[in-house]
């Protein structure tokens, strides 16, 4: 596959979890802490995004790779929608494929792909030039397996400040076990 890495276009207008939520989760009724516990928050959020090869809050992004076979399964997800797919004809022309060539399917849970509609054929692209996909990404509401997992992270974070030993598997993995995607 030759995903190119993915570019945020428009970014998300918030955290998958907020302040307040947090603060009720862990308890913590003063605000002295706030500003460490949002920054906890992020970062919680990105490695849950890294972990699990998932992006969780809504925004836009615009892919690229280097052949309509590649469409077999998308670098990003989940997906909520398609924008426009563009490309360089055979002739050097920029192009925007009509949205009736084709269909996003979701053959497994978290998986995506982009596929041919019924008697259509993909067009030929100049050689050695990628193309451009569109997705509208991220859960609209975030699951709850997933927020425990936030939680959990930013409430370890928050108790014990320093660095602790790895001991193998722990609650935040198994809750997210069922959200990993390789790619």
């Amino acid at each position: 596959m030759a995903w190119l890495a993915a570019k945020v276009t428009t970014p998300p207008s918030g955290e998958p979890v907020s302040l307040a939520q947090v603060r009720q989760r862990l308890r913590i009724d003063a605000t002295d802490d706030d500003n460490d516990i949002e920054s906890m928050i992020r970062e919680a959020r990105d490695h849950v995004e890294r972990y699990c090869n998932l992006r969780l809050s809504p925004q836009v992004m615009e892919l690229q790779c280097d052949s309509f076979g590649d469409f077999n399964r998308i670098s990003v997800s989940p997906i909520r929608g398609l924008g426009a797919i563009s490309y360089i004809d055979a002739t050097g022309l920029e192009q925007t494929l009509s949205s009736d060539v084709y269909e996003l399917i979701s053959p497994m849970d978290l998986e995506f792909a982009i596929t041919l509609r019924r008697l259509r054929a993909w067009p030929q692209i100049e050689s050695g030039s990628r193309i451009t996909v569109v997705v509208n990404a991220g859960f609209s509401d975030v699951p709850p397996a997933i927020r425990s997992a936030i939680y959990l992270h930013v409430a370890a974070g928050f108790e014990k400040r320093e660095d602790a030993p790895d001991q193998g598997a722990t609650t935040f993995d198994r809750l997210l076990s069922n959200f990993r995607r390789s790619f």
